[in-house]
């Protein structure tokens, strides 16, 4: 890339928070799946003593967790030497690894890049295999303030992203945003948008091929090097968000699992594609189908990335007429972690007209009656209750809906004229 430089940074550079001492007056939802802090936490710089961490270490820390705090360690021990430098060799022995290079400890430094107003981009040039690898060895528990990574898997460019400035507009740092487009679209929105600078890199996708479920899967990579983000969400450019953030963001961050579709469907378009070569690894037994479109949490998307063993069988048989982003999710969760999906999807969908593609929503269609309908017109359960509210995104909106949907914003979704 032009102009600009390359740095190995610890992950909260980009933030410009203290390393050593984290604060935020911002106090989230509770998440079912945040663990509470261990005694003499290594993030409070109060357990500054050898014999705190050593004991820290041997009673809740884990191999990863430990690298975490190395690294915090050696961003800070710099400029307080005094107060850190007898703790570094301690952790340099607990996290020790033959090579350097594949160590969790270097996992941690995420490849970031400046341009020269200074903006942090979140472009790389690792490769998908070492991407995948540096994905793995991230901490499985989301940093505060936890965040909402928000994936769109795009053509070209967003056609409705106004729409999608306002939903996010004031809320800084409760969410992250990757784009994975055509690679050779290099449009940039100007930099006082949150799209600025948020593409990864990005290979080419065919519809129904391999390619659709890599692109997902890189999403799921590059957003996971974000310690904050605890909640990951697909997005088309034909979504849009249904309510306002605030109620997005707190619905999320709430529920009890993961919204990922995972049914057993014995038409020919479900069970009919299971390729009887997939075996003994997948069997009709295991087959699922569901929504392309889901949202999952941190321990979660760490399992998807973390697969080598259903991923290369489905790469492998599961082609035309069998479609890897409609079946190898739903398959691999039902295998792996059933129990942290509610088998349910949270992005609307109009599939009543039949066909290979939902219906496609036009300027003429976009009424209140019509969003709310949307809204409030399904029935559900939520964490074990029952719910008006069953889908916070809808899909698929024509660009020509951008006007309409913008005018109807302050009124209907809650957003800032």
């Amino acid at each position: 890339m032009s102009g600009t430089t390359t740095k190995s940074v610890d992950h909260r550079s980009c933030h410009h928070e203290p390393v050593a001492a984290v604060t935020s007056d911002y106090t989230p939802p509770p998440s079912p799946f945040q663990r509470p802090p261990a005694p003499s936490s290594p993030y409070s710089v109060a357990s500054d003593t050898v014999s705190d961490w050593d004991y820290h270490w041997r009673t809740t820390m884990g191999r990863t967790r430990c690298c975490v705090v190395m690294n915090k360690l050696e961003s800070s021990a710099t400029g307080r030497k005094t107060q850190y430098h007898r703790l570094l060799p301690l952790f340099r022995r607990r996290c020790h690894h033959k090579n350097p290079l594949l160590s969790p400890c270097a996992a941690y430094r995420v490849i970031e890049f400046t341009d020269s107003t200074g903006l942090v981009d979140i472009w790389h040039s690792l490769s998908d295999e070492e991407l995948m690898e540096k994905a793995m060895m991230v901490p499985r528990i989301a940093e505060d303030p936890k965040k909402v990574a928000f994936m769109f898997l795009a053509r070209r460019h967003l056609p409705l992203r106004l729409f999608w400035e306002k939903f996010f507009e004031g809320h800084d740092g409760l969410f992250s945003i990757y784009l994975h487009t055509s690679p050779d679209f290099n449009y940039e929105p100007p930099n006082s948008s949150v799209f600025y600078k948020r593409r990864i890199p990005s290979k080419f996708v065919q519809w129904g091929k391999p390619t659709m479920t890599d692109a997902e899967r890189r999403l799921l990579a590059n957003a996971l090097l974000d310690f904050s983000n605890q909640r990951f969400v697909l997005l088309s450019e034909s979504c849009i968000p249904l309510f306002n953030f605030t109620t997005i963001y707190n619905y999320l961050m709430n529920a009890n699992g993961s919204f990922l579709s995972s049914f057993d469907d014995p038409r020919k378009i479900g069970r009919g594609r299971y390729n009887k070569r997939m075996g003994p690894t997948i069997t009709l037994k295991d087959w699922r189908k569901g929504s392309q479109w889901f949202e999952v949490n941190r321990g979660l998307a760490h399992e998807i990335i973390s697969d080598k063993t259903y991923y290369h069988v489905f790469q492998t048989h599961c082609l035309p007429p069998c479609y890897m982003d409609e079946h190898y999710l739903p398959t691999l969760v039902n295998k792996i972690r059933p129990d942290l999906t509610t088998n349910t999807t949270v992005t609307w969908t109009d599939w009543s007209g039949g066909g290979s593609h939902p219906r496609m929503f036009m300027k003429k269609d976009i009424t209140k009656t019509f969003i709310n309908e949307v809204r409030y017109g399904s029935n559900c359960t939520y964490n074990g209750v029952n719910s008006k509210i069953c889908f916070v995104f809808a899909r698929k909106f024509h660009p020509s809906t951008l006007d309409p949907l913008l005018k109807m914003a302050p009124k209907i979704f809650g957003f800032s004229p």
